[in-house]
């Protein structure tokens, strides 16, 4: 969506809904429980502030050069959501960027700051992001690397497989890559953390960390 000439909207907290606005240079507060949807929200420049409690649903919205800061162990949505050159801080849980469309979910991010776990990133190029490296491990296209990741030296507990094949499984959409925290998927495979770096030794170019 073209932003309108003199166009320039004001963002009001505590809403559970913002639809259609064109913000530049402000603070976006998400702050009501529960889901809060974003919908064909347009923002540069701007501080993107989710607090604790918040579901966010972004959909068919557009970050660019914005601050995305995330105080939420609730899942979020970004289903055709553009982050152009944005910086992620804080805690990301169960996050899914990209969806339906064929458009770029990711441009030149930095996550370094971030905690991001059981984060999918569809439709975007793992290359051109900035990850904080170890405990966040980058699996890299899993699917298409089955018997590779398949053959790495995993801990061996029933979890652990288990864990596996959720990742290995088919997703909806065309996958760039699967990001977790490996001190976090270590304690749900009841495992050790220093297994998995044993993983990425392995994998060398397909986890990344």
């Amino acid at each position: 969506m073209a932003k309108a000439k003199g166009r320039a909207d004001r963002f009001e907290p505590g809403l559970s809904h913002y639809y259609d606005l064109v913000l530049e240079g402000q603070t976006l507060e998400l702050n009501a429980p529960g889901r809060v949807v974003l919908s064909k929200v347009r923002a540069s420049d701007c501080e993107l502030a989710i607090r604790d409690g918040v579901e966010p649903l972004l959909v068919d919205a557009e970050f660019r050069s914005c601050r995305i800061t995330s105080a939420t162990a609730r899942s979020g949505t970004a289903d055709d959501a553009l982050f152009d050159g944005c910086v992620f801080h804080g805690l990301f849980e169960g996050w899914v960027f990209g969806g339906r469309l064929a458009n770029d979910s990711l441009r030149a991010c930095d996550f370094r700051a971030a905690d991001l776990n059981d984060c999918e990133l569809n439709r975007c190029d793992i290359d051109a992001q900035q990850f904080r490296g170890w405990p966040t491990i980058v699996f890299v296209t899993p699917a298409a690397h089955r018997e590779a990741l398949s053959k790495a030296p995993w801990p061996q507990t029933a979890e652990a497989r288990i864990w596996l094949q959720t990742l290995l499984r088919t997703r909806r959409y065309p996958n760039a890559g699967v990001v977790v925290n490996a001190e976090k998927a270590a304690r749900w495979m009841q495992a050790d953390p220093e297994q998995l770096r044993s993983v990425v030794a392995e994998l060398r170019g397909l986890a990344l960390a």
